[in-house]
């Protein structure tokens, strides 16, 4: 995972998520416990009661959901399949861009060209 800058991974079973396994699943229920990755099957340490959202989701509702539960990804599903995977990263980015957008428009406002993002 660290070699590929993957933060987490889905797991599926008949095309259905059935868990995330991250990498602090790695540190605090691996390492931590002195389990050896070998001889440890995904099913020990993956997260199976994940929490969802859908594409209609709000940055904000992310934002939120991921200091709630303290976790950094939320799956996207429609209709019970995955479509996506929102990391605290990409939310972390959106924001900024929401931001710097209504930066801009608050400048155009002020400057008399009305108000434009």
């Amino acid at each position: 995972m660290a070699g590929a800058h993957i933060g987490a991974l889905l797991v599926t079973e008949g095309g259905k998520i059935v868990g995330i396994y991250t990498e602090r699943d790695y540190l605090y229920k691996g390492e931590n416990e002195g389990r050896n990755a070998k001889d440890t099957q995904i099913k020990e340490v993956m997260v199976s009661n994940m929490i969802t959202v859908t594409k209609d989701t709000s940055v904000e509702q992310c934002m939120a959901l991921m200091k709630q539960y303290n976790i950094r990804h939320l799956p996207v599903v429609e209709h019970d399949q995955l479509v996506g995977l929102v990391s605290m990263r990409d939310v972390m980015f959106a924001a900024l861009e929401n931001k710097e957008s209504e930066i801009r428009g608050l400048e155009n406002y002020i400057m008399g060209s009305g108000f434009q993002s």
